[in-house]
Order: structure tokens, then C-alpha cells, then sequence
């Protein structure tokens, strides 16, 4: 439910701006796995601050994944954005769910 205000933060962060997207992975949807920056900020870690992404287990194995996973759970305490949900679903669960 949250995908639609997810979109529209990311295309505000990132307005105006050159995106550099680091590929991590391509999972197994055929979905790209990406880090996003501009040359100021941190794309994923705003998103996650704001509470429009989840950080994905699975797949964040780098360092700054740490970092994410506390921004995640500040979100997720102050229920933010999606969080205001009090059973969000996470989207590698819904995609299951869809299928």
C-alpha cells in the first residue's frame, strides 16, 4: 500500500539531481538491487529514514547495511511512513503472496 508515497519521496530526493545506481544484485524477480546516490546524498538511507523502504536481509550484506537497519528500526519506533502500518507486509512476502 505504500509503494505509490514511496515512489513519489524517491523522485523528490532525487529531482533535478544525477543519480549514480551501484548494482548489488539482479534477485531472482529479475529485479535490480541497487544502492542510489546523488553527489550529496544517500538515496536508500533517506528512503529507509523516511520509512518508504525496507532493508532487505537477504540481499544488504555490506557495511552500510548495519547503518540502514538502524535507520529502519528508528522508522519503524517513531512509525514512520510505512510503519504506520501495525502489520506492514514486506515485499518479498507480498510478491509471494501474488504469485
Amino acid at each position: 500500500p505504500y509503494g505509490r508515497a514511496a515512489e513519489e519521496l524517491l523522485g523528490t530526493l532525487g529531482l533535478r539531481q544525477r543519480v549514480v545506481l551501484q548494482v548489488l544484485d539482479i534477485d531472482s524477480y529479475s529485479r535490480v538491487v541497487a544502492h542510489l546516490q546523488t553527489s550529496t546524498r544517500d538515496l536508500n538511507a533517506d528512503m529507509i529514514r523516511n520509512g518508504a523502504a525496507w532493508v532487505h536481509r537477504y540481499y544488504c550484506r555490506t557495511e552500510i547495511c548495519k547503518e540502514w537497519l538502524v535507520y529502519e528500526s528508528n522508522a519503524r519506533y517513531h512509525h514512520t511512513g510505512l510503519w504506520q502500518d501495525p502489520d506492514p507486509i514486506p515485499p518479498w512476502h507480498w510478491k509471494r503472496m501474488k504469485q
